[in-house]
């Protein structure tokens, strides 16, 4: 394995996908010119400015191009369905929400501010990423 290799298995096995990652590549965190088209679709040019995952984007297209093999990229954001023995999802995490306000006997709303309410979010479903 090359040293430029090396590095993309590294920090590609170590950062793993999250909604984090998908809102740092779209450049949702820097905000006005910096966004990315929406919706963002495969052929969506990169958005301005630095990023993490571009330069782990490059290196994997490189070695890919050296060594003859083909890679895809997937960026799953909010994930929906059943993780067994973990709590951390989506949909639990609003059922709970939901359940603490209905016992504090307050009304359920948007816990976000302006800019989350009016932003497009994609949900992806947990079986059908283990399909994928």
């Amino acid at each position: 394995m090359t040293s430029s290799s090396a590095n993309v298995a590294c920090v590609w096995g170590a950062n793993g996908i999250s909604g984090t990652a998908m809102i740092d590549y779209c450049g949702v965190h820097k905000g006005g010119e910096y966004l990315a088209s929406c919706p963002f679709t495969e052929d969506s040019s990169r958005h301005k400015g630095l990023n993490f995952y571009y330069i782990q984007e490059d290196l994997l297209e490189e070695y890919a191009g050296k060594n003859n093999w083909k890679y895809i990229i997937t960026r799953p954001n909010v994930i929906i369905g059943v993780s067994k023995g973990n709590f951390m999802n989506f949909a639990i995490s609003l059922a709970l929400y939901a359940c603490i306000q209905k016992e504090k006997d307050q009304p359920l709303v948007f816990p976000g501010n302006e800019i989350a309410w009016n932003s497009i979010i994609d949900h992806s479903d947990a079986l059908n990423n283990a399909h994928f």
